[in-house]
C-alpha cells in the first residue's frame, strides 16, 4: 500500500512544482490551478514507528489526534528549543531513526533576534547528536500565523518567517542536517482553512497532510 502511495505522490509533486518559487526555504505563490489533495488512508503509526517528533503545541496534535503514539511525540504547551534540549531521555533510550523538529512559535518574541533563535537551534542539534548519534535530524520550517493574528504578533508574520526560514535553511547546510519546508503543506491546500480560530494552531486535517508530506520527503520504498 505504501509503495503505491509514494509513486502517486511523486507524480503529483512533479505537477505542483510548476509556478512555485525555487527558494527551498520559503513558500512561493502558485500561479496555476492545482487539484485538491486529499489526506491518505495511511497507518502513520507504522510508517513513523521508529521516529521521534519534537516541538511545541502544533506538534502535540500528532498524538492528540491519535496519529502517532504519545511517547514518540515530545511536545508541550510553551515548549522551546532550550527546554527540549533538556528532555532527551526518550531519545537516548530508544535511539530513533529520524528526529523531526518544529520550533519557533514559542521561541520567538518581540525582542528575540534571528541570530539568537539559530544559536538555540544549533545547541539543540548538538544535544540530539550526543543523545542519538545515528539519528537523521530534520529541521522543519517555522510556520507563520494568519495575517489577522500577525497584527498582534508581527514577529510570527509570513514576511518574518520567510526571512527566518532562509537563515534556518542555511544553518542546516552548515550543520549537515536536513531541512523540510512544511509550509508547502499550506500551499498545496491553500483553498482550505487549515488554521484554528486562534490563527496559530491547526485543525486535525493539517496533521494528516503534514505527515503525508513527510512520507514523500523522507520515506523511501523498501
Amino acid at each position: 500500500m505504501l509503495k503505491t502511495i509514494v509513486i502517486l505522490s511523486v507524480a503529483l509533486a512533479t505537477t505542483l512544482q510548476q509556478g512555485v518559487t525555487d527558494d527551498p526555504a520559503v513558500m512561493g505563490a502558485v500561479t496555476e490551478q492545482v487539484a485538491v489533495v486529499a489526506a491518505r488512508p495511511v497507518d502513520y503509526g507504522t510508517v513513523f514507528a521508529r521516529d521521534c517528533f519534537m516541538g511545541d503545541s502544533i506538534t502535540s496534535g500528532l498524538s492528540y489526534y491519535g496519529l502517532l503514539k504519545e511517547e514518540q511525540v515530545i511536545s508541550h504547551l510553551g515548549f522551546t528549543l532550550k527546554k527540549a534540549a533538556g528532555e532527551l531521555d526518550w531519545v537516548r533510550e530508544n535511539q530513533p531513526e529520524n528526529v523531526f523538529l518544529l520550533f519557533g512559535s514559542n521561541d520567538l518574541g518581540p525582542y528575540v533576534t534571528n541570530e539568537s533563535f539559530i544559536s538555540d537551534y544549533r545547541a539543540m542539534i548538538a544535544a540530539l547528536r550526543d543523545a542519538a548519534p545515528e539519528a537523521r535530524i530534520f529541521a522543519q520550517s517555522v510556520i507563520p500565523v494568519t495575517a489577522k493574528e500577525a497584527v498582534s504578533r508581527p514577529y510570527l508574520s509570513a514576511s518574518r518567517m520567510d526571512e527566518l526560514n532562509r537563515e534556518l535553511y542555511q544553518m542546516t547546510l552548515e550543520e549537515k542536517v536536513n531541512y523540510l519546508n512544511i509550509r508547502k503543506v499550506l500551499q498545496l491546500h491553500a483553498d482550505e482553512n487549515l488554521y484554528e480560530p486562534d490563527g496559530l494552531h491547526f485543525r486535525s486535517v493539517f496533521d494528516r497532510y503534514w505527515l503525508d508530506y513527510l512520507i514523500d520527503e523522507t520515506k523511501t520504498e523498501e
